[in-house]
């Protein structure tokens, strides 16, 4: 069994007049250090793409033939290197790689001379994804972000999916669309455990490749409800960085975007771009938009998809060193990247107990002695220690909702006698190495679902050393886009945010009831923040705590607050 860690890596020749794509620019995770890993046996698998453009934006021809690669790993910052042999690498065209892609469209505003262009030019590059072997989902945008057709191959469900936008008035939530249609990809992509592979071909066939188009006509102003507050709005104020940082199993999700006309925010649609891995198109008016789609598809057709076994001395951060080399008649193209990358350590089984607790524990429907009573509570089915050494972790995709909940937890467990620590995590994750020492260690983020893949894998190999672990948030049940499933230490299945329940907002005037089984002995108390809607794995472990929301009426919603799963 062997180690993976795809990469993807993007290389334009040039920019075109309206084509705005870095000479060399990383995509799809070359500086994430997540990488899709399972146990090996010596070996690691890194998965690259690779595009050349001419001046014209125009994809160059992509085969064995016109590239050459030479690559070399550190794991020790650079100080020694380890070559990879020629042949341990191998690369084949991309449209070998079935993708899967999801398209965004922005549908407000007055739009009747744009739509049926937009719709001619989506469902080209639809049809080019479905040649290919791949899935496509289909998001509209307008005052909210609404998913028309999740992932799938069948022609009929996006082509209706496509004909159903209507041109109207609205604002634009770009940035939340953008968000949904990650979770459309990371829904069917997401692993709990990486996949195991015997060979380097078997590896590269198997690599995910996906991504987003986004066409836009105007500028994001309704992400945060700043224009039209709704109460289909999922409640997540999406950012241009939230953007950026959407990934699917630890792989940045390469956003290409197009955008049309002068309204539209080109700066910060450029940046989420290049950042991401992807590329911005901008036309000048609506007879260019089947272009500017067909030049997506053309891209996807040409890519060249490479592959390298390196040899693994170590596990954790190293460094992958790529030369390539284009070559086209008598003209060459050469270029040298370095991609900082994170080969998994093995995770064991799950030894400790875990808890997951689906509140914010300031929430003012919680009194401070029903907080005081949960926090203990949960440490105490965690913990083999009588006084347990406990970290409380501050996830850094915090938003700063809540942000003082952490600090609450801490001093509540202080104020029981526990030795306790509050740490903010880093931006790029946190290691096993960093719980040294605890007995507990507690994640927590009050408003918003963690989003560091590495920080989770640690979490998982914390719980294999039989060491006690805590999820915190009431949006613990999944992750950040959906971008890697959760249920192997929340034991949950996420099913909806629970902003809105039974047709109703949630709030202090309908919220949820929250009522303990055992243990802790909490008086039933009204939780007026959105609680995730979830349902348990089945792997054995116990409901300490329902929260059920009732409209009075004919509807009435029962889901986990409080779960406990020991091995």
């Amino acid at each position: 069994m062997r180690r993976t860690a795809p990469l993807l890596l993007a290389l334009a020749a040039c920019n075109a007049p309206q084509h705005h794509a870095p000479s060399i620019e990383t995509a799809a995770g070359a500086t994430t250090s997540e990488p899709t890993a399972s146990a090996g046996d010596g070996s690691t698998y890194v998965g690259f793409d690779m595009l050349v453009l001419d001046a014209n934006g125009e994809p160059l021809p992509c085969n064995d033939g016109n590239v050459s690669l030479a690559v070399k790993v550190s794991y020790d910052h650079g100080a020694t290197w380890v070559p990879v042999r020629q042949q341990d690498t191998m690369s084949f065209c991309g449209d070998q790689v079935p993708p899967d892609l999801s398209v965004v469209l922005d549908n407000s505003g007055s739009q009747d001379a744009v739509l049926p262009a937009m719709e001619a030019g989506a469902n080209d590059l639809i049809d080019g994804v479905l040649q290919m072997g791949g899935r496509a989902s289909v998001v509209r945008v307008s005052t909210d972000a609404w998913v028309l057709s999740e992932l799938t191959d069948s022609r009929q469900a996006l082509t209706e999916a496509v004909a159903s936008l209507k041109a109207h008035g609205g604002w634009t939530a770009l940035y939340d669309g953008m968000r949904v249609a990650n979770e459309t990809i990371g829904r069917v992509l997401g692993r709990s455990e990486a996949p195991k592979y015997d060979s380097l071909a078997q590896f590269c066939e198997d690599h995910d490749r996906f991504g987003e188009v986004a066409f836009t006509n105007g500028e994001d102003n309704n992400s945060a409800q700043e224009r039209m507050p709704s109460q289909d709005d999922d409640g997540f104020d999406t950012t241009p960085d939230d953007v950026k940082n959407l990934r699917v199993n630890g792989i940045s999700t390469p956003m290409h975007v197009i955008g049309l006309g002068p309204r539209v925010h080109y700066d910060d649609l450029i940046d989420i771009s290049e950042t991401s891995g992807g590329r911005f198109v901008s036309v000048p008016d609506e007879a260019g938009i089947p272009d500017a789609f067909a030049m997506v598809r053309r891209w996807l057709e040409t890519t060249t998809h490479a592959c390298v076994e390196v040899p693994q001395v170590a596990c954790g951060p190293a460094i992958v060193d790529v030369d390539y080399t284009y070559g086209q008649g008598d003209a060459a193209i050469h270029e040298h990247k370095q991609l900082d990358v994170n080969v998994a350590c093995p995770i064991e089984p799950a030894r400790g107990s875990t808890v997951t607790l689906l509140l914010t524990l300031g929430d003012r429907g919680i009194s401070a002695s029903n907080a005081a009573s949960l926090v203990a509570d949960a440490v105490q089915n965690v913990s083999r220690s009588a006084r347990p050494r406990v970290l409380v972790v501050r996830d850094d995709n915090i938003h700063d909702d809540s942000p003082d909940d952490p600090a609450y937890v801490r001093d509540l467990l202080a104020a029981q006698g526990a030795n306790v620590v509050l740490v903010d995590e880093p931006h790029d994750g946190m290691a096993v190495e960093d719980f040294a020492g605890f007995d507990v260690v507690w994640m927590s983020n009050p408003g918003w679902p963690m989003d560091d893949l590495t920080t989770f894998e640690a979490l998982r190999r914390f719980s294999g050393q039989g060491k006690g672990v805590v999820m915190q948030g009431d949006d613990m049940s999944w992750s950040m886009g959906a971008g890697f499933p959760l249920m192997s230490l929340t034991h949950l299945d996420h099913v909806s945010n629970g902003e809105s329940v039974c047709g109703a907002p949630v709030g202090a005037a309908h919220a949820f009831k929250v009522q303990t089984t055992s243990g802790a002995g909490v008086p039933t108390f009204s939780y007026g923040n959105d609680l995730d809607v979830s349902t348990p794995h089945g792997d054995g472990e116990e409901v300490l705590a329902w929260g059920t929301f009732d409209d009075g009426a004919d509807c009435q919603v029962q889901t986990p607050a409080m779960v406990r799963f020991t091995p």
